[in-house]
């Protein structure tokens, strides 16, 4: 049973609720759906509210909170929702089943208002179990939207308060947005309104900035860009395993010591030189190869790029410019005076002077 039933198979509203404070549409039902609205052309569900309160609230036990039907033209809405404070829509499932369900052939499936302060809300959909909110559009239009006027506001806000995960290539649940198609130049989630293909993606964002992330990004796929890769870290590293699985200094020289495993330097001009363990001073990776996870003994070893590196000048004071090698003070690099010996044994390329003693030293990584 329905707490709210409305059918119109013409124009106009199936359920229409208005009210100058408080809530324009209740349904709530322990076992079906709390609002029900279907009809042809027009809005399914209509609800205002000019001053604060809840333009539609919707409550089930299980089954749907709120479903809203429209077959009718790319001018109607399923769910239209209104108001100057508070929330414009608020679906809650406190067990099983949908939040707040909204479909449509053309047209748009939820549309939701809200004019007023930080303590506003658009959509509010809430459950237990089961899908907080759904949209489909089989036809023209888009399933959900959102839009924020404001710099400090969000158009979409998803929150997933689970304190554990599933497994990495699990089903794609426990999430705060989840967007999903297999319809060419359709997406599941869109960010933002724009020109340009989508070319069927399950989250796409358009704009100046099309995401941002803030925290790990797990991607079990191909990683596909037509422009630049700009990336704050300074070298390309690689993870090998060290002798004896110990922990290294980074800026520490280290030479090969068998497969995929290398320790620290201890003589000059050592033909076996690696790298440097990445992560001295002021700079970071900006690619790490072959990471395999936080294991015991192994070290992200820079190879290519700038890095900071231990160094000993009491074989020589050591210039910008000045090749450098493995020296015999363990784990440290010196100039590479001797041509004859340099071959093959060349770390890379002193970046700044170091007089005297032993220091940190920016250089250029150029094994050769």
């Amino acid at each position: 049973m329905a707490g709210v039933d409305g059918v119109n198979t013409s124009g106009g509203a199936g359920i229409w609720g208005s009210s100058p404070a408080g809530r324009g549409v209740v349904g709530v039902s322990v076992n079906g759906v709390g609002v029900w609205g279907q009809l042809k052309n027009g809005r399914a569900i209509v609800g205002a509210v000019d001053v604060e309160g809840t333009g539609v609230w919707a409550e089930t036990k299980k089954g749907r909170a709120l479903v809203a039907a429209v077959n009718g033209t790319e001018d109607s809405t399923a769910v239209w929702a209104e108001t100057k404070n508070g929330r414009s829509v608020v679906g809650l499932a406190t067990n099983e089943g949908v939040g707040v369900w909204a479909a449509t052939r053309k047209g748009r499936a939820l549309v939701a208002v809200v004019d007023g302060d930080e303590e506003s809300t658009a959509v509010w959909a809430e459950t237990k179990r089961g899908q907080a909110v759904v949209g489909i559009v089989d036809g023209h239009g888009d399933a959900i939207a959102g839009t924020a006027n404001d710099s400090t506001s969000n158009g979409i806000f998803g929150r997933n308060n689970a304190t554990s995960r599933a497994p990495v290539g699990g089903p794609p649940v426990g999430n705060g947005v989840f967007g999903y198609t297999e319809v060419p130049n359709a997406s599941g989630v869109v960010g933002a309104i724009a020109a340009g293909n989508t070319e069927g993606a399950g989250v796409c964002g358009i704009g100046p900035v099309a995401g941002r992330f803030f925290g790990d990004l797990v991607v079990t796929g191909d990683v596909v860009v037509t422009g630049d890769v700009r990336l704050v870290g300074a070298d390309l590293a690689e993870h090998f395993a060290t002798a004896d699985q110990v922990s290294v200094e980074p800026g520490t020289v280290m030479v090969i010591d068998g497969v995929e495993r290398v320790r620290v330097s201890e003589s000059a001009y050592d033909r076996r030189v690696a790298g440097v363990v990445s992560g001295a001073g002021d700079y970071r990776p900006g690619v790490v190869l072959d990471h395999q996870g936080e294991a015991a003994g192994r070290q992200a070893l820079a190879l290519v790029g700038k890095v900071y590196c231990k160094a000993d000048a009491s074989f020589g004071a050591i210039e910008a410019g000045d090749l450098l090698t493995t020296s015999p003070t363990p784990g440290h690099a010196m100039k590479a005076d001797d041509a004859a010996r340099s071959f093959g044994a060349v770390l890379g390329k002193a970046m700044a002077p170091l007089a005297d003693g032993t220091g940190l030293l920016p250089i250029l990584v150029t094994l050769h």
